[in-house]
């Protein structure tokens, strides 16, 4: 029920929570002998994130037609957190992570392949990793991508440096 409505108001703004998925249209005419326009009657409508526009035409007996508009907001409390709490490379932790740092470097001592996990801030957000085509000596970038609940997202690279002499730098190979 749209609160407040009148005849002669054509445009009406509607919020509704973030868990009402559907709004249910249904119009009354003044005239029994006034119509619906096509597929702007009675009907049930599915309500995206945000703004919906939602249209009710009413024809009268002469074929005057009068749009209602209802422009109906639904509220989006998904969570946004495009953020890694940590990525580890073979299982080992890449030190002195920060989720706002986007990019890291790591070396690694004649590897045909390395398995990367990053690990959401948000239990609710998704991590895909996506691999270089091949992996070669030298720089070998691998992406992870973080898909928030809502659907943002933001991507982490991890350079590889595949190295075939081994250096110790600070007795360790990162």
């Amino acid at each position: 029920m749209v609160d407040g409505f009148t005849p002669d108001t054509f445009e009406y703004d509607i919020v509704v929570e973030s868990s009402v998925e559907q709004a249910k249209i249904l119009a009354t005419t003044n005239s029994t002998k006034a119509t619906f326009g096509a597929n702007n009657g009675n009907r049930t409508v599915d309500l995206m994130y945000g703004s919906n526009v939602v249209t009710v035409v009413v024809v009268s007996e002469s074929g005057i037609s009068q749009t209602y508009t209802l422009n109906i907001t639904r509220e989006d409390t998904r969570s946004t957190d495009t953020t890694l709490s940590g990525i580890t490379v073979d299982g080992v932790a890449i030190p002195n992570f920060k989720s706002s740092v986007y990019k890291y470097n790591v070396k690694k001592y004649k590897t045909e392949g390395v398995i990367i996990v990053g690990t959401p801030s948000d239990e609710k957000a998704t991590v895909k990793v996506v691999p270089p085509v091949s992996v070669v000596v030298g720089e070998n970038t691998y992406l992870l991508v973080v898909t928030s609940e809502n659907g943002d997202f933001a991507t982490y690279t991890v350079i590889i440096n595949n190295i075939d002499t081994l250096k110790i730098i600070n007795k360790q190979i990162w």
